[in-house]
């Protein structure tokens, strides 16, 4: 009788550890090491009556919000006033992830943004430059709604 029951005992032990073991080395994925992603895929700007300009700054690749981490991001925005342009900078660390138990989504949110707002703008003509090219310009009106409007290389 004790040798069958510590037999049991020994065999259900035998059946968790066999199940994790599976488990952890075939369903779950390890994520992948950090990879850099530098390039802007656009610049976006929007103003709400009453409130301050805003730019916001998205990666150029589609990155799932449920596989992607975002490790690090840094952007800059350098307003040349006696040019009128403004020039902007930004880089990301994204690490992939393992979407389990759903899977990633087609979203492309996971590289996530970079957000500036720009308190004080002459209204006019303003030249729009990421990583030092010349993507476009845009006319900004001062204290009226602006509309999401983008810019991409």
């Amino acid at each position: 009788m004790k040798n069958q029951k510590s037999s049991n005992s020994l065999l259900m032990i035998t059946v968790v550890a066999l199940v994790y073991i599976l488990l952890s080395g075939c369903l779950l994925r390890r994520p992948e090491p950090p990879s850099s992603s530098e390039e802007i895929g656009e610049v976006c700007f929007y103003q709400q009556l009453g409130e301050p300009l805003h730019a916001q700054v998205k990666t150029k690749g589609c990155y799932s919000t449920r596989c992607t981490r975002q490790v690090q991001k840094v952007g800059s925005l350098i307003i040349d006033l006696e040019n009128r342009a403004m020039r902007f900078t930004a880089s990301w660390v994204l690490a992939e992830t393992s979407g389990f138990p759903i899977g990633c989504t087609d979203d492309c949110g996971g590289g996530g943004t970079i957000d500036f707002t720009i308190e004080t703008l002459e209204v006019g003509d303003w030249s729009v430059y990421i990583d030092g090219q010349e993507i476009g310009k845009m006319i900004f009106p001062s204290g009226r709604m602006i509309e999401r409007q983008c810019l991409s290389p």
